[in-house]
């Protein structure tokens, strides 16, 4: 299933100093605090396996040149992989990143993987592009 859409988010942007910040990943977040807690004494199994891919191409004012943006990341592991893009083309900034849960069950031996990526993610989602203000 694939959903395409437009929208406008008015004063998304942080402001601070001589720099606009705001986050590229708009959509959902993937991260979870599922294994914070009581340590588990039984695998964690998933309902079902997924994919999910997010691509965004985000319009920014010509005059506030982009200065930075965050960076790209990989994650391989045997039950999910994860993945996230910014590039900058112009005025434009096109974010993507894919999050494939391949495995529907993690073992006990793998739940530390699942919370260092789960972990990863979320720091990634936290991701700022920065815009310097003329």
């Amino acid at each position: 299933m694939s959903l395409s859409y437009d929208l406008t988010v008015p004063a998304y942007a942080q402001h601070t100093g001589n720099l606009f910040l705001f986050r590229p990943c708009v959509l959902g977040h993937i991260g979870s605090s599922i294994l914070e807690g009581k340590p588990r004494k039984q695998p964690l199994v998933f309902p079902y396996a997924a994919s999910e891919s997010d691509m965004l191409e985000i319009s920014l004012p010509a005059e506030y040149p982009i200065d930075e943006v965050p960076k790209d990341v990989s994650y391989n592991y045997p039950f999910a992989d994860y993945k996230s893009e910014t590039k900058t083309s112009g005025h434009e900034l096109h974010y993507s990143r894919t999050y494939e849960r391949k495995d529907v069950r993690v073992p006990l031996e793998k739940l530390s993987d699942l919370k260092e990526l789960y972990s990863d993610i979320a720091d990634d989602e936290r991701g700022y592009a920065i815009l310097r203000v003329p």
